[in-house]
């Protein structure tokens, strides 16, 4: 996470919403390069407490940080083992 605090919401946030995603893992394929922990803008990441047949090591969601997905798929995009994927979901209703 970067840290900037956003003092303002933009106008047009109903015709450009921020997108949302759900993050997969598909744990038996990881080999634990951290590459997706590592790239992931919001922080959303972390190693498990477990470990696959392999031996390693691999990601999951942090807990209370399901829903800070912005669906970005830097995570996809750096595993080299295609461990991860990034499914698209509707945003959350905003209070009026």
């Amino acid at each position: 996470m970067t840290g900037h605090a956003y003092w303002r919401t933009p106008l047009d946030l109903e015709r450009w919403p921020v997108p949302h995603g759900r993050v997969v893992v598909l744990a038996e394929r990881c080999k634990g390069c951290e590459l997706c922990i590592a790239n992931c803008p919001v922080g959303m990441l972390a190693w498990s407490s477990d470990y696959n047949a392999k031996g390693y090591r691999y990601p999951v969601v942090v807990e209370g940080k399901e829903a800070a997905c912005i669906a970005c798929g830097y995570c996809q995009s750096v595993c080299p083992d295609f461990a991860i994927y990034i499914e698209a979901v509707a945003p959350p209703e905003t209070p009026s």
